[in-house]
């Protein structure tokens, strides 16, 4: 997965959603490459962690990190940082 297919699948992944018929009727006939790249990102590991429902953030809560689970404050992140 290339820097490319991550800037164009936010575009293409909206166009789809608010098309949905066109999406329905066409566009899987039309353009199979296209929809199995999209169902490609749309599957991948990266997309669904990024893209998980989280609760709204407010300045008490602690700050929210991908793919650092692990880290529970400030502290940690920037100790992680500088090493």
């Amino acid at each position: 997965m290339s820097f490319v297919d991550l800037a164009l699948c936010s575009f293409i992944r909206q166009f789809v959603n608010v098309y949905k018929s066109w999406l329905a009727n066409e566009a899987i006939h039309k353009y199979p490459k296209l929809m199995g790249w999209l169902s490609s990102l749309l599957d991948s590991v990266i997309f669904k962690e990024t893209m998980k429902n989280r609760p709204v953030w407010n300045e008490d809560h602690q700050p929210l990190w991908l793919d650092e689970p692990l880290l529970k404050s400030k502290n940690q992140f920037r100790e992680k940082d500088l090493a």
